[in-house]
C-alpha cells in the first residue's frame, strides 16, 4: 500500500500505477482507498490531546 500511495501522491492515475506494478485496476483502487483511510486515520491520531 505504501508504494501504491507514494505513486498517487507523485500524480499518476490508478491505471498508470496498476501498469508500472502489474496488477489489476481494481487491486490498486482498493489499495489506495484503504492506504488513504488509514494515513487519515494516523494523522488524525497525532494531532489528539495524549492521553
Amino acid at each position: 500500500m505504501r508504494e501504491i500511495l507514494s505513486l498517487a501522491a507523485t500524480g499518476l492515475s490508478s491505471l498508470e500505477i496498476a501498469a508500472s506494478l502489474s496488477l489489476p485496476r481494481p487491486t490498486v483502487a482498493t489499495r489506495l482507498r484503504l492506504a488513504r483511510r488509514l494515513f487519515a486515520r494516523a494523522l488524525t491520531r497525532s494531532r489528539r490531546w495524549p492521553r
